[in-house]
C-alpha cells in the first residue's frame, strides 16, 4: 500500500517551509530512516526521514517550493502500484463525480404562515394585557 509523505510542522507557528534539496528522486529505492529531502523554516533547516520503506513513486513539489504543513510532498509505495487517489486533485475529481451522480432537485421553501389568533375563548379568562385582541402576522 502506499503512504503519502507530508510536510512536518515545526512548532506551532510555522505555516510553511521551503524544500532546500531532494536527497532521493522518483524511482529511487528507500528503507525506513534514508533522508528523502531538506527543507528549511525561518529559523532552522532540517532533514525528513523516510518513516516508509519502499519505491519513490512519485515527488510532488520541487526544490525551492514553498510547501504549506502538512501537504503531501512524495509518495512511497511498491512499484508499479497504483496511486492515482492519492495524486492532488484525486480528491476534487471524486467529490466533482458524487455531486454530479448525487444532484437532488431542490425543495420548494415553506411558505410561512401568520401566528393565528387565539379564539375568543381562550381569552375570556385572561387580564386584558395579556391576551391581546389580534395580533399581527409576524408574531
Amino acid at each position: 500500500m502506499a503512504n503519502t509523505v507530508i510536510m512536518p510542522r515545526q512548532g506551532q507557528s510555522v505555516e510553511s517551509c521551503i524544500i532546500t534539496a531532494w536527497q532521493k528522486k522518483k524511482g529511487d529505492t528507500v528503507n525506513v530512516g534514508d533522508i528523502l529531502f531538506s527543507y528549511e523554516t525561518d529559523k532552522s533547516a532540517f532533514d525528513e526521514p523516510s518513516q516508509f520503506a519502499g519505491t519513490i513513486l512519485e515527488v510532488l513539489v520541487s526544490e525551492g517550493d514553498v510547501v504549506p504543513c502538512l501537504d503531501p510532498v512524495c509518495i512511497i509505495g511498491e512499484a508499479g502500484e497504483d496511486i492515482s487517489a492519492l495524486l492532488p486533485g484525486a480528491d476534487a475529481a471524486v467529490k466533482k463525480l458524487r455531486r454530479k451522480t448525487q444532484r437532488k432537485k431542490p425543495s420548494p421553501l415553506k411558505r410561512l404562515q401568520p401566528y393565528p389568533n387565539p379564539p375568543a375563548s381562550a381569552c375570556s379568562s385572561l387580564p386584558e394585557h395579556v391576551c391581546l385582541p389580534s395580533r399581527p402576522a409576524w408574531i
